[in-house]
């Protein structure tokens, strides 16, 4: 629809399965700490378009916390 061009939007993109809870806890770790590590901010709560406000803070946001795992 934007014509947008990048790894995120065409192939090869990669994605690897989440195996386990361990490794999930690892992702979680490493997206919310993404910035600080690339210097655009020295905290995580700084970072203004992380999702980990809502778990922190507890602001209402789409995240679905009460998730199942039922496919049906």
């Amino acid at each position: 629809m934007y014509k947008r061009r990048g790894s995120l939007f065409e192939r090869p993109f990669k994605r690897k399965t989440i195996t386990d809870e361990n490794y999930f806890t690892q992702l979680i770790a490493y997206i919310h700490t993404n910035p600080i590590k690339h210097g655009f901010c020295k905290q995580i709560l700084d970072w203004p378009h992380s999702s980990i406000h809502a778990y922190v803070i507890n602001q209402p946001t789409k995240i679905n916390r009460k998730y199942s795992n039922n496919t049906t």
